[in-house]
């Protein structure tokens, strides 16, 4: 019934709040709530629409595929971007790969697109689990992006 609209709707309707004397008293008392109750209730009516994570080999080897194929193509598309815009070599590798993350959105977009019979099952499952591990993965690529060798040598010497 929401679908779509509903989110992009709910975003004006927080802009025009936000932007009231009213609106960071409203959003301490929704935050709370939001983490709490809302977004934990988003994401496990998602992992409960999962049917299957018995996936024949040759599908997940697509899904590991897949997602390297997704998290390679954010580093490059946003760090051509930051390039484009001035960035360091280093610095445009950290944007494109904090820009990897994919998250509410995509599992909103994916549940939409279940919903109106664009997608099947199968190709749910395998978005949903790609954008999980896509999640996961993304912290991880990005604190050894900042890592230099300088902290390389203190860890190496704290250790000793």
């Amino acid at each position: 019934m929401f679908g779509v609209s509903g989110i992009i709707g709910a975003y004006i309707a927080g802009l025009v709040v936000g932007n009231t004397k009213q609106g960071k008293f409203i959003k301490n008392k929704i935050d709370v709530l939001v983490y709490m109750l809302f977004s934990p209730m988003f994401f496990a009516s998602i992992g409960l629409k999962l049917t299957t994570l018995s996936f024949p080999s040759y599908i997940w080897q697509f899904i590991i595929l897949f997602t390297a194929i997704t998290i390679i193509s954010k580093i490059i598309g946003n760090g051509l971007g930051a390039k484009l815009c001035g960035y360091k070599d280093k610095e445009c590798l950290q944007i494109g790969i904090g820009m990897a993350t994919r998250g509410e959105m995509a599992f909103i977009m994916v549940d939409e697109a279940k919903k109106v019979g664009l997608i099947n099952e199968e190709i749910f499952s395998i978005i949903v689990i790609t954008v999980f591990l896509v999640t996961f993965i993304t912290p991880v690529l990005l604190h050894l992006s900042f890592k230099t060798k300088e902290s390389n040598i203190k860890e190496e010497q704290v250790n000793v």
